[in-house]
């Protein structure tokens, strides 16, 4: 989801709109309305401050999923790596690092205590 859809979700949780909110914070009716439409990543700062003053939210509202994504998209990369490095081993290298892996799992030094309780 981009700013335009969070900032669309916004006006609606507070009962408001694109043309108060432009009014608000001393912006033309078409720049919020693009915003909207375009639905990127992409708006100019001071606009986006202003905004948020006016919502009375963080700036983190509009970023927080952007940011999520880009960190589950690095762990997806690290995970087809691991893949892939796994398929270029011959078996003995392929049961080591099985055993490898094993070893750390079941020592519970290494465990993403969040993803233990969700599998267990």
């Amino acid at each position: 989801m981009g700013i335009g859809k969070t900032l669309s979700n916004l006006l609606s949780e507070k009962n408001s709109n694109p043309n108060e909110l432009a009014e608000r914070i001393g912006v033309s009716k078409s720049t919020i309305y693009s915003i909207i439409k375009r639905d990127n990543m992409k708006v100019d700062i001071t606009v986006l401050a202003k905004i948020c003053t006016a919502l009375n939210v963080k700036m983190e509202v509009f970023y927080d999923e952007y940011v999520s994504e880009v960190k589950n998209n690095i762990k997806d990369i690290k995970r087809q790596q691991l893949i892939n490095n796994y398929d270029c081993l011959n078996d003995k290298g392929k049961q080591k690092l099985f055993d490898l892996s094993n070893d750390m799992v079941s020592s519970g030094n290494y465990i993403d205590k969040k993803l233990k309780e969700k599998h267990a």
